[in-house]
């Protein structure tokens, strides 16, 4: 499925995981994605992002925070 919203997929995929309990979150990385993602660590949204290296696009992780 393409979505024709990067940033809206990822915040949505982060609001259903939150919704499931689940604790991490897995995605196709891009720059804008991590940057957003990053910001959301430092404001403490989130707990952790990491960036995989894969093939053939690298995956971003995002760690949700435990409430």
């Amino acid at each position: 499925m393409v979505s024709t919203d990067p940033i809206a997929d990822m915040l949505t995929r982060l609001r259903n995981a939150a919704m499931v309990g689940k604790h991490e979150v897995r995605l196709p990385h891009s720059n804008i994605k991590e940057t957003i993602a990053r910001e959301l660590v430092k404001n403490k949204f989130l707990s952790n992002v990491t960036v995989e290296k894969a093939t053939p696009r690298n995956v971003l992780i995002i760690t949700l925070c435990d409430e």
